[in-house]
């Protein structure tokens, strides 16, 4: 049985390093070394090779190949690991909040990671319902310079008490709307402040 058990991964690994592969064609010494970073991250992490792979294959997709790909996905799997999510929702959480916010460094990876743990911590929401949802509101946070602080800050306070994730995503978008294209109303509110 453990024999079947490593054979498995060994071929999910080897499937997986393939899709990888195909980011960065032409670069087997590449592949054998993030192969031996995704194995020695596995234990670290306490994630399976294969969702690792999977996790690496959506860090090039997302950021593609750099000196810090290795480094980009270590904080994704850590967060993944601390947020009880798959790498690839860890993933794509991090990479919506970054890409708006036009920082996608690995420390502001590793920035966005620990401000989601914390809204997850205080909040009522998890990295997969942030994952699904942030989306829909950083575009408006970047217009009106809403700090990455602000605006968790936010879904930390409302998640759970307004709505689930998604709910609140909906509800805080429609505040930075009607920011952003106020009512005769809303001027002479700001006026009048």
């Amino acid at each position: 049985a453990a024999t079947t058990i490593q054979v498995k991964a060994s071929i999910d690994l080897a499937a997986a390093m393939a899709a990888v592969a195909t980011m960065i064609p032409g670069q087997t010494a590449r592949i054998q070394e993030l192969k031996r970073e995704v194995q020695s991250l596995a234990v670290e992490v306490g994630k399976s090779t294969d969702d690792l792979a999977q996790g690496l294959y959506n860090v090039l997709s997302a950021f593609g190949d750099s000196a810090d790909a290795v480094q980009k996905l270590e904080i994704t799997a850590k967060a993944a690991t601390a947020g009880v999510s798959a790498t690839g929702e860890a993933l794509s959480f991090l990479s919506a909040v970054t890409k708006a916010y036009g920082d996608t460094s690995a420390e502001a990876m590793e920035k966005v990671a620990d401000l989601g743990f914390q809204t997850v911590n205080l909040g009522d929401t998890t990295f997969p319902a942030l994952a699904a949802a942030i989306g829909g509101v950083t575009p408006q946070a970047v217009t009106l310079g809403v700090s990455l602080e602000e605006l968790f800050g936010v879904m930390a306070t409302a998640t759970g008490v307004t709505g689930g994730t998604s709910e609140v995503v909906t509800q805080l978008a429609r505040v930075f709307d009607s920011l952003m294209n106020p009512t005769e109303t809303m001027i002479g509110l700001f006026k009048s402040l």
